[in-house]
């Protein structure tokens, strides 16, 4: 993921398209493993587009893992992620979207 955000500048489909093959070749054991380097991914973003994809990114591979089993540090993570989306998007849509598919909307 971190090499498409760096080549959307050449290819603006480069996040899209690498997410799209990500989903299709993970199982659900690797797909819950991944949600966490994901959302820290997403911890770094500096831009709005960026953080989005990260999150999105996140709440497909909880489709793929077909859990709402929490991942280890989960709620601590969705608190800080809470407050860089509200700096960089001024919306808590990403961030409470996760935060619902593992039934922790109260927890952040």
């Amino acid at each position: 993921m971190e090499k498409a955000l760096d080549e959307m500048c050449q290819n603006e489909w480069a996040v899209s398209d690498w997410r799209d093959k990500a989903i299709r070749e993970l199982g659900s054991a690797e797909a819950f493993d991944s949600i966490m380097p994901a959302l820290a991914l997403a911890l770094e973003q500096t831009d709005g587009y960026a953080f989005d994809s990260c999150c999105g990114l996140a709440l497909q591979f909880a489709g793929v893992a077909q859990t709402t089993q929490q991942p280890a540090g989960l709620i601590a993570m969705l608190k800080q992620l809470k407050i860089n989306e509200r700096k960089l998007t001024q919306d808590n849509r990403q961030v409470y979207k996760i935060a619902s598919w593992f039934r922790v909307t109260n927890a952040i």
